[in-house]
């Protein structure tokens, strides 16, 4: 049984859509653009960059408030393959994409709350991320 406070937790991340798990994000998706090196005589012995157009959204890290069942589940979507859209929220906007789950791992207690079942989950953008100014 979680008797772990959900108002401690920042924020909420869905997976599949519409189930809502209280989280803190421990680390947030970092959205990258890779440059092409387009150096030529003309450079005047500069080394010269374009965008290359290609983004990339980094796996992140979750600490989830877990309940029962949500290890199960989240471990039988990791195994299964499982693409969903997903929508990690904080007070300040909300991040919709589609994603799999890549790790999940039950922690051990915490001193401050020995009673609160938290997992340690990995997502990996699978596409773009949407960003939502309201949470």
């Amino acid at each position: 049984m979680t008797t772990g406070s959900a108002s401690n937790y920042g924020g909420g991340f869905g997976f599949p859509s519409g189930t809502v798990y209280p989280c803190i994000v421990l680390d947030y998706p970092e959205s990258k653009m890779g440059a092409l090196q387009i150096t030529n005589h003309a450079g005047a012995g500069k080394t010269e960059y374009i965008p290359s157009g290609l983004t990339d959204n980094g796996e992140f890290s979750l600490s989830i408030l877990g309940q029962h069942g949500t290890y199960g589940t989240l471990k039988t979507a990791q195994a299964a393959k499982t693409v969903n859209v997903c929508c990690l929220t904080n007070p300040l906007d909300s991040l919709v994409f589609s994603g799999m789950i890549t790790s999940v791992k039950e922690e051990a207690a915490d001193a401050q709350n020995p009673d609160a079942v938290k997992l340690t989950v990995s997502v990996q953008p699978t596409g773009d991320i949407t960003i939502a100014n309201t949470p």
